[in-house]
């Protein structure tokens, strides 16, 4: 069965990471899997090193962020992403067509191409729904307003797929006359992978936040709690912040940690391909997203026996229990956060309770084989009907 995955970025966080995870199952199930990327980029060198195919060829987002440009500029572009896409989709339709794609799964709410080409092969379509939109913290708007599009994505798709309850809700209200079906991503632990802390660094606690550098991810929060933690507690910890991202977003932050001379507690470690190895070190992960649709960063936390404290925000909820696997603290305040953080670092036993059960939960609940399985019957009903 030759399957046709779609990404709307080259980056390779969470959405991408789960769609690689995702791919390699599959291939144990006889999935032949093409990719299709809009550039060059990190996730291309993954597939690569994976001996993944893909293709890499630019059809652009239907989503726009409100505070980049003005109306005006903003529908320019819009007729020029319409003309440059409709110019494509006739050579692409053909590769599409020599290669015998079977099915098309798109693995983001931010590109259409992927329901247009399904249809003009007449073949199923997955749409894999990840992000939420405008009215959830975020400013991606749909060009053409939710309810075309919603009617859009009901038109072109055999099945919607979420990844948890929070996403699913938002998109009920948006796509009409399909169900939503939540499966939630998946990690490989690997059969001999069990909870340990005896690679920990007691020298000093080492908090981290992984993901790109956004608005939306809320690195800032962390920092602003970092400062006001009591100074017997600050000297105790470093805190690192992995990933790359938006420039400008980043160098406020380089502002708030030179203007409150945090710079002794605080690194900035840029994208990093081993970040597993990275977790190893960690003892504390901290996911301040002010809307996260599932949070596959929160779950490679607790694989690698890291406490957890996430915002009561978006799916975190879902994937985090307060004081049961982890610690929730409400959204945008950050001296409650602050408070979190004091308490882990002072109780190692607690932190230790809290990371070995949300190992186990994890383990459970998010192991990649499950996510992989659901999605293999999703296509065999799609094709064979059962």
């Amino acid at each position: 069965m030759k399957v046709l995955y779609i990404t709307h970025y080259v980056g390779f966080y969470g959405a991408n990471k789960a769609l690689l995870q995702l791919i390699l199952d599959l291939r144990g199930e006889n999935i032949n899997p093409l990719v299709l990327v809009p550039c060059d980029g990190p996730f291309c060198k993954v597939l690569k090193s994976h001996n993944i195919e893909f293709i890499i060829k630019n059809f652009h987002n239907w989503r726009y962020d409100s505070k980049k440009d003005k109306f005006v500029i903003r529908y320019l572009k819009l007729g020029y992403y319409i003309f440059y896409d409709f110019l494509n989709i006739l050579p692409f339709y053909w590769i599409l067509k020599r290669k015998r794609i079977s099915l098309i799964h798109t693995n983001s709410s931010m590109i259409p191409i992927g329901g247009l080409m399904a249809k003009l092969l007449r073949i199923p379509h997955v749409w894999h729904l990840r992000e939420f939109g405008e009215g959830m913290h975020y400013d991606n708007y749909f060009y053409f307003g939710k309810k075309l599009s919603g009617k859009f994505m009901s038109y072109t798709s055999d099945c919607v797929v979420a990844i948890s309850h929070a996403i699913k809700n938002y998109y009920a209200t948006i796509i009409k006359g399909r169900e939503i079906e939540i499966i939630y991503d998946g990690i490989s632990f690997g059969e001999e992978r069990t909870f340990s802390t005896f690679k920990k660094d007691a020298r000093k606690i080492n908090l981290c936040v992984v993901g790109r550098i956004s608005r939306g991810k809320n690195q800032m929060e962390v920092l602003k709690a970092l400062k006001f933690l009591r100074e017997s507690v600050r000297e105790q910890i470093l805190l690192y912040i992995i990933g790359d991202g938006d420039a400008k977003y980043l160098s406020a932050m380089y502002d708030f940690i030179k203007m409150n001379d945090l710079f002794a507690y605080v690194k900035i470690l840029g994208f990093r391909e081993d970040v597993y190895s990275l977790l190893e070190k960690m003892h504390i992960g901290v996911v301040a997203s002010k809307s996260e649709g599932f949070g596959l960063v929160t779950v490679e936390y607790m694989m690698h026996n890291v406490a957890v404290i996430a915002s009561n925000s978006g799916a975190n909820v879902e994937l985090v229990q307060n004081k049961k696997n982890g610690l929730i603290y409400s959204l945008g305040d950050y001296l409650e956060l602050a408070n979190k953080i004091d308490l882990l670092v002072g109780n190692a036993v607690f932190r230790e309770y809290l990371a070995k059960k949300a190992f186990k939960y994890a383990k459970e609940q998010f192991h990649s084989k499950i996510c992989a399985k659901k999605v293999y019957n999703i296509y065999q009903k799609l094709l064979f009907g059962n």
